[in-house]
């Protein structure tokens, strides 16, 4: 008995759940279809003017090519409508060009290329043969 109450209070509540309707909405007035999609198409009642209106495509997005310096000579480019390219120096010895979600590396130059161009301690010491340590210690 107590089963069968149950079934039926968990049937009576499900559908009247089921059943339940959601209050309807107030229909658009011409002004607010009006903004959300934009003025009618203009295209004439001829064949030929609907194929027209149909043929028009889409502007594409101009593509620009980002080039960036490697130090000690050389470039790395690329081509796409987002680009970004940073100059190897003596900072940011790998300069890089992104397009996308795709980057592109100037090879990591020697110690003897960051010698010449940057002048610094550490790298001419170890163009010169010596080690890290020895370097490290002395610049």
């Amino acid at each position: 008995m107590r089963k069968a109450l149950l079934l039926a209070c968990a049937v009576l509540f499900i559908s009247s759940v089921c059943f339940a309707q959601a209050p309807d909405r107030a229909p658009l007035s011409e002004e607010a279809l009006a903004v959300i999609l934009g003025p009618p198409a203009t295209a004439s009642d001829s064949p030929q003017g609907a194929m027209a209106f149909a043929a028009k495509l889409p502007q594409f997005l101009e593509k620009a090519t980002c080039t960036a310096s490697c130090m000690g000579g050389g470039t790395v480019s690329c081509t796409s409508t987002n680009c970004s390219a940073k100059n190897g120096t003596c900072s940011n010895l790998t300069g890089s060009v992104t397009c996308g979600s795709t980057a592109k590396y100037c090879p990591t130059p020697s110690y003897c290329t960051r010698c010449n161009v940057c002048g610094d301690c550490y790298s001419c010491c170890l163009c010169s043969g010596h080690t890290g340590a020895f370097c490290s210690a002395n610049c």
